[in-house]
């Protein structure tokens, strides 16, 4: 089955050096990346040509979706399926759903995993899909997919998905980031939790500006969870104070 692979950064690159096993891949790029995909065995097309296939993953940041959608949507085959990959679910879904013809089948997805938590394989990681407009053998094609990948599928509404990554991705990714920023750093004086703390500075100080930037702005619970934890620690200094 051929898969096109619009978007080849660091996530778009690291599924394509999973899913060739099973695939044949095309990925596309804003900018000339044949090399890197020459490295991974891979082939390296043009937007249009990878928006043909069979199945197209958009691996392209929440800020460039929505001209994306429409640089390629009259590109797309009839009954391809088309699926995102995504940090957030809410927007993204709607957007294809708004801007892709009814005879294509779309899926939101979002991997629990990348290049940094998934260096020694995603064998047993979870990956989160959002059906939206999808015949039954397509969903089946789906998840053969995933489970040829060996990863544990959690099937969901967008709305539902972005709720949970609010606290859990964004709000650890907005933590995460304060530490870095303070220069928390390991240290022979510490207790455990030191250990636990470094763990997650690692997990996301790979991560790009923008994609703690969209992570941030693009989910809709975000902003509200975030609000409510600075205002919790206000509250615990402002005690401390007395």
């Amino acid at each position: 089955m051929d898969i096109g692979i619009i978007g080849f950064g660091q996530m778009g690159k690291f599924l394509a050096q999973h899913l060739k096993e099973f695939h044949e891949i095309f990925a596309s790029d804003k900018t000339d990346k044949s090399k890197e995909a020459e490295e991974i065995g891979i082939r390296f097309t043009s937007i249009d040509n990878a928006a043909s296939k069979d199945i197209v993953i958009l691996a392209v940041p929440i800020s460039n979706f929505k001209s994306t959608l429409e640089i390629i949507k009259n590109h797309i085959k009839k009954d391809s399926i088309v699926m995102d990959i995504c940090s957030v679910k809410t927007i993204p879904c709607k957007m294809m759903v708004e801007t892709l013809h009814k005879d294509v089948d779309i899926i939101g997805t979002h991997p629990l995993f990348g290049p940094q938590s998934g260096k020694n394989g995603i064998k047993g990681f979870k990956i989160v899909i959002c059906p939206l407009r999808l015949k039954n053998d397509s969903l089946n094609r789906i998840i053969d997919i995933f489970g040829n990948l060996d990863l544990e599928i959690i099937k969901t509404t967008p709305e539902e998905h972005d709720k949970a990554m609010a606290t859990s991705q964004a709000l650890m990714h907005f933590i995460a980031k304060g530490m870095i920023n303070i220069g928390i750093k390991d240290n022979q004086i510490k207790i455990s939790s030191l250990d636990r703390a470094i763990e997650l500075i690692d997990i996301f100080k790979e991560d790009s500006d923008q994609l703690f930037n969209d992570v941030q702005n693009f989910n809709p619970f975000t902003k509200d969870i975030r609000n409510k934890f600075l205002k919790e620690l206000e509250n615990i200094n402002k005690e401390l104070d007395k």
